[in-house]
């Protein structure tokens, strides 16, 4: 990788006018669909391409710097690698790759290889079946693994260069290809990607499509969209949702028709507190605005002694004292709806 490469870890964004080109090749229509980049950058180029139509674009980022960024673009971003990221399978509708030029390294058991490969080998499965692959990789790359790849996998594939002055930063392609219904070689296709590899510059420029080439085919919403590292806003999300959290509410909410009970004859504040420590009055107690949660337990905490004591044979020996102690929370609202946790 290049050296400025390495400073933006591989990230070299595409141009927008690429993105308005690629657009052209697209028949949306009303359609609701999914859109997954797994090297979403700051999310730029698949806000671009889903912006105006009924799609929801999706990112992977494993640069925590440019995570904020990409979460304010796309419907949702996954922080860390899409190696570790959960992920519905045959989920999206269009797969817009645009992997980093650079090694994948490679341990004991396997080789190493470009990322371009590996990524287009990791993250196909996502597309559904006769869903769009926007693969931008180097020209020189397009070698023969790629294309042995591409042609088994994909159909009406379809390769351009960049344009002469984008072209000339990185000598990149753009290629379109529909996932196939059941893989199968395609010595055709694949000799026809090589083709591009070797002709450079004479390979035909992408342009603004006549007439949309490529539907994009409707998904459902996204069951499992998560990243190798938590996100705090989505943990909070997930816990304001969880059945436990709805119990809590429930159990806390105002009803008119709450029964205040009281034992026949009030309690001492020492039976209470014993009460409360010893888990006996585990629940919700209260009512109206005084309603609360209350959980009680007693903890014992072993602690050894310097003190000796002498038995009546002479012998000495060494005290050991146990302290129990007594713990009590209570969880309740206050004014503005919010949770607290007393003691």
């Amino acid at each position: 990788m290049r050296i400025e490469g390495q400073k933006k870890l591989g990230f070299y964004p595409t141009p927008d006018s690429i993105v308005q080109l690629a657009r052209t090749y697209l028949e949306f229509g009303n359609t609701s669909f999914n859109a997954l980049d797994p090297c979403c950058g700051k999310g730029q180029a698949l806000h671009d391409l889903v912006q105006d139509t009924n799609g929801l674009g999706y990112g992977v980022e494993i640069n925590e710097n440019f995570v904020p960024e990409a979460k304010s673009r796309l419907h949702k971003v996954a922080r860390g690698g899409y190696e570790t990221a959960r992920i519905t399978n045959s989920g999206f509708s269009i797969l817009y790759l645009n992997p980093p030029f650079d090694y994948q390294a490679g341990s004991d058991e396997e080789k190493s290889e470009r990322k371009e490969l590996r990524f287009l080998k990791d993250t196909y499965h996502y597309l559904a079946k006769g869903g769009l692959l926007i693969y931008i990789i180097q020209q020189h790359q397009l070698t023969q693994d790629v294309a042995r790849v591409l042609s088994y996998r994909f159909r009406k594939i379809q390769v351009f260069r960049f344009p002469d002055t984008e072209y000339a930063s990185f000598g990149q392609i753009i290629l379109f290809g529909i996932l196939k219904e059941m893989p199968c070689p395609d010595e055709d296709a694949a000799n026809r990607i090589l083709e591009c590899a070797a002709a450079g510059e004479s390979w035909p420029v992408i342009t603004e499509a006549m007439i949309p080439e490529y539907t994009i085919l409707p998904t459902q919403s996204i069951a499992l969209f998560r990243g190798g590292i938590l996100d705090h806003d989505e943990v909070l999300k997930d816990m304001a949702a969880s059945r436990l959290s709805m119990k809590f509410k429930q159990a806390s909410e105002l009803h008119d028709n709450d029964r205040v009970m009281r034992p026949v004859t009030r309690t001492h504040a020492g039976h209470d507190a014993l009460l409360l420590a010893s888990g006996y009055a585990n629940g919700v107690l209260g009512s109206g605005y005084d309603r609360h949660l209350v959980r009680g337990r007693v903890v014992k905490n072993v602690q050894e002694s310097y003190d000796e004591a002498v038995e009546k044979d002479g012998s000495i020996v060494d005290i050991t004292k146990v302290v129990e102690s007594h713990t009590v929370n209570i969880v309740l609202r206050d004014h503005i709806g919010d949770l607290r946790v007393l003691m």
